[in-house]
């Protein structure tokens, strides 16, 4: 049994799509881009396609993510949420659409961590 759940089927909207990095659907049928705050999360890019090419996403598990840990530090635990560019950061409120856990802590920007993804959480107040 694989501890990964891949979600299959979508290509690269343009050339932005990275390993580490948060998708959504496009606006173009069967294609992804990188997720913005708000938006959707699918699941982590785990290659680096180009456009119209297949992208591996990671719909649950463990794997990395790009996070900003600056401004609002993460903790081990904290939940996440997008930001532009397809990175995570910490979630504030119980109305924002979360998709990972921190299993690592970050206080830097830019900074690989690792996740769990799949976990649409809330924040606890």
């Amino acid at each position: 049994m694989s501890d990964k759940i891949y979600i299959p089927g979508f290509k690269a909207y343009d050339t932005s799509c990275a390993p580490h990095l948060a998708v959504m659907i496009a606006a173009t049928a069967g294609t992804v881009d990188l997720a913005t705050s708000g938006e959707k999360v699918i699941g982590i890019c785990e290659n680096d396609p180009t456009t119209g090419e297949a992208v591996k996403i990671l719909g649950v598990g463990v794997t990395k993510l790009v996070v900003n840990g600056n401004s609002v530090n993460i903790a081990v635990g904290d939940v996440l949420k997008a930001y532009t560019g397809g990175i995570g950061v910490k979630a504030a409120s119980d109305h924002d659409r979360t998709f990972a856990i921190a299993l690592e802590p970050a206080t830097a920007d830019a900074v690989v961590i690792d996740v769990l993804v799949g976990t649409h959480a809330h924040v606890s107040a």
